[in-house]
């Protein structure tokens, strides 16, 4: 019953480990100094589309930048949101193996491990690159797919995916239109009109909020 807690809360704590004792580098202090940016844009009440703050993740850093406004810019918050982003990756790839798949338990948590211990993954989590949310919204995307949720929800992500990781939606985007035309044929591959109008309202559902944020 209690397994999943402890085995999420454990790797937490190694990640949380890992990001100790360590200074940004690379992007990372563009990242860092344009979330900074926000948080005093935000402090001060003044607007932020005026500067040059949307390299990757926007939407993410303004909930770190207002998070700054409390506890003032630290690489050590930053890393924080981002293992939480991890942390919650799994999650969702944990329910997706478990609930669609129909995996047991352990192996639902075996899945799980093999995600946590990618190299990519361990070596991007203790940071604050775009990856790790990039990973984060696509596994929303295709949680919100299996369980045939509101597409304008599956949208949103699809929004958020574009503003993390805008190379990763748009090598998503061929195969989110590839199984709206292959769900509307096998419904209606005989009525062409109710073919093609459910296609173009899926797809209007589905990429319209990205459209409208470019």
């Amino acid at each position: 019953k209690y397994l999943p807690a402890i085995f999420f809360v454990s790797w937490f704590l190694l990640f949380l480990l890992l990001s100790i004792f360590r200074d940004s580098r690379l992007d990372e202090n563009i990242y860092l100094g344009e979330t900074t940016v926000i948080s005093d844009l935000l402090q001060n009440g003044e607007w932020i589309g005026n500067y040059g703050v949307g390299l990757h993740g926007f939407l993410t850093k303004v909930i770190v930048g207002g998070v700054f406004i409390f506890t003032n810019p630290s690489i050590f918050v930053a890393t924080l949101f981002n293992i939480l982003l991890g942390i919650g990756s799994g999650v969702i790839f944990y329910k997706i193996l478990k609930i669609n798949f129909k995996l047991p338990l352990i192996y639902s948590l075996l899945g799980v491990t093999l995600l946590f211990c990618n190299f990519q993954f361990f070596t991007y989590i203790p940071t604050y690159y775009r990856d790790i949310g990039a990973l984060f919204f696509v596994l929303l995307i295709i949680e919100s797919v299996l369980n045939n949720r509101n597409k304008w929800l599956t949208g949103i992500y699809l929004l958020l995916l574009l503003d993390a990781k805008e190379h990763v939606f748009f090598t998503l985007l061929p195969a989110i239109l590839l199984w709206v035309v292959l769900k509307a044929y096998m419904s209606h591959k005989n009525e062409l009109k109710i073919l093609l109008k459910e296609i173009l309202l899926d797809c209007l559902k589905y990429l319209l909020p990205s459209i409208l944020f470019l």
